[in-house]
């Protein structure tokens, strides 16, 4: 059971029926395309949901190819979840007939109530006393629905996204349906699979701290993301996060640090945006990563999903160019990790293996260093990891043009066909590395010198495995630098 943010408690069954439905019901559906209730239900059907699909609408008989019933008290089975997109005059009457049905969760798609003002707060909190009374949840109001993909529920506005998802391990609440939709997005593109998502909306019900902490007991959620403007119940919020803290990674993105922020998340979804101080002691003491950017909240994602974490600050920093090299030191060590010099033994080592021109030192500098840049690579990792020098290891500068040439119809001769071989084995050899020495490894390159980064075969094969390959030393540094604070509090939790 969880503690409700009402006077009633949440049985898990109920978030169950969410996210693990047998059945739904779209109230509210229609066969006009520009319409909500076109496309979230063409995405359900689209993503191959295995459950049993009610469209309900008075003035209909066949959408999407399923038979329409008038009402759903008309279905003749019973309905585990409802979508709801009717007019704001029709909600109550439908949030009665779901409870009649026995409906055990709601996505309450409709906008036009806590974020409108006082009276539309009032409306929204009554819906939410008889939802939990009946014992019935619902996410939302003026929300955009959400996704589970292990049952290819895909009950959501994105008209691409069922062809594009992947399964994964990330989990994300979220009180905007845009933002959700954005990391949603650098998803698809970097190959990052989401195993939940829910967009809560104005939270008239169902809370962000309610849903972290069923993310927390989900054996297929690994990583918790959210992005939140305002909080009802502070102190629920902080239990959750102190419970969940410590089993799982929670990366937290809080808007509404300005007065005019505070005002936009106001009228957005009717939230109070609360002391951005308190917000920092709240993650300071649970152990949750507070993230000042998207791009940061989405590089953790992938990185907590498939690195391990470091076991202390010391950073080895591999690099193809002297200058990418300095501006990572810099980086790293702007977060409090250590960019510390080399032993004698291992600088030894490094000789007898390396161009007679490498830098000597750490940032192990490799100056553009011909032959097998694999071996390279390989003679550096093995002897930082193997001999204990460094927790962790970022690769600057990995990839070739010539891979993207490649795939213009550029004429590759015998040894640039060659070196795209070896290359493209470099991928190979940093998840060999990663699950052999249990430490992280973080790619990173200059994506802007690249024609088409998408369509780079090293690139895409790290993709491929969960290991995103990030764009400068700043976020690749910011990744380290959050995984070895996450570390930290294990430490003194243990």
């Amino acid at each position: 059971m969880l503690e409700g943010g009402g006077t009633q408690m949440i049985s898990t069954s109920n978030l169950d029926a969410l996210f693990h439905p047998q059945s739904i019901a779209m109230i509210g559906a229609s066969n006009q395309r520009n319409k909500w209730g076109y496309r979230i239900l063409s995405n359900i059907v689209l993503g191959r949901y295995e459950g049993r699909i009610f469209p309900i609408n008075p003035s209909e008989q066949h959408i999407c190819g399923l038979n329409v019933y008038p009402s759903i008290l008309d279905v003749p089975e019973p309905v585990d979840m409802a979508l709801i997109v009717v007019p704001v005059p029709a909600v109550s009457r439908v949030i009665d007939e779901c409870l009649a049905k026995g409906v055990r969760a709601a996505i309450l798609i409709t906008a036009g109530f806590g974020e409108i003002g006082p009276e539309g707060r009032l409306m929204e909190a009554e819906l939410a006393r008889r939802a939990r009374r009946g014992g019935m949840i619902f996410t939302g109001p003026n929300c955009n629905g959400i996704i589970s993909t292990p049952n290819h529920l895909y009950a959501m506005m994105l008209t691409t996204f069922p062809k594009f998802a992947q399964g994964g391990s990330v989990s994300m609440v979220t009180q905007s349906g845009n933002i959700g939709l954005s990391m949603l997005t650098r998803g698809v593109q970097n190959r990052v699979g989401f195993s939940k998502y829910v967009s809560s909306g104005n939270e008239a019900c169902l809370r962000t701290e309610e849903l972290i902490e069923y993310f927390g007991e989900d054996p297929e959620s690994r990583v918790i993301l959210t992005y939140i403007e305002g909080v009802k119940d502070g102190r629920r919020l902080f239990e959750a996060c102190r419970r969940v803290g410590p089993k799982k990674p929670i990366l937290l993105f809080k808007s509404g640090k300005t007065k005019g922020g505070a005002g936009a998340a106001q009228s957005h979804t009717g939230s109070i945006a609360g002391s951005n101080e308190i917000f920092d002691a709240l993650c300071r003491q649970t152990g949750v990563i507070r993230c000042g950017q998207l791009d940061e909240m989405f590089d953790l994602a992938a990185a907590f999903q498939r690195q391990p974490l470091p076991r202390g600050p010391r950073v080895g920093i591999i690099t193809s160019g002297g200058g990418w090299g300095v501006l990572t030191s810099d980086a790293c060590e702007a977060r409090g990790l250590e960019v510390g010099a080399l032993s004698a033994e291992t600088i030894g080592e490094l000789d007898r293996r390396l161009p007679a021109w490498w830098s000597r030192n750490n940032p192990i500098d490799l100056v553009a260093g011909t032959g097998n840049r694999y071996e390279l690579f390989k003679d550096c990792i093995d002897l930082l990891f193997g001999r204990d020098e460094v927790d962790a290891i970022i690769l600057s500068g990995i990839g070739s043009t010539l891979l993207e040439q490649a795939q213009e119809g550029y004429v590759l001769n015998e040894t640039e066909k060659q070196m795209i071989a070896v290359e493209t084995t470099l991928a190979d050899l940093i998840a060999d590395a990663i699950a052999r020495y249990r430490r992280p490894i973080i790619p990173q390159t200059d994506l802007n010198a690249h024609a088409n980064p998408a369509e780079n075969p090293l690139f895409k094969r790290l993709n491929d495995m969960g290991i995103m390959v990030l764009p400068d030393p700043e976020r690749a540094a910011a990744v380290l630098g959050a995984m070895h604070r996450r570390h930290r509090y294990l430490e003194r939790l243990a």
